[in-house]
């Protein structure tokens, strides 16, 4: 698994628009991100923002299963992008 900053430069390009041929060169990507977010989760206190004042409050953030969601949704866009299905 990619490190942490490693991960969010390859992200980062994706979210610039720099996939020019293929979306299924992004597969890799999202397999990885998924797995570091539950990674994250796995070592993370489902409450970790306990305050709707905290500046990183939201609905999303809030959920307990919030990462774990993510990481499942990460994971089918995977699948998708690999058989060249991803809008």
């Amino acid at each position: 698994m990619p490190a942490p900053a490693e991960l969010r430069e390859r992200l980062d390009v994706v979210l610039a628009g720099g996939v020019e041929d293929s979306v299924t060169e992004i597969a890799p990507l999202l397999t990885a991100t998924a797995g570091f977010l539950r990674a994250l989760a796995a070592g993370s206190n489902p409450v970790w923002i306990e305050d709707d004042a905290d500046e990183l409050a939201d609905r999303v953030t809030r959920r307990d299963s919030a990462l774990l969601a993510t990481a499942d949704e990460l994971t089918d866009a995977a699948r998708r992008a690999a058989a060249g299905l991803l809008d």
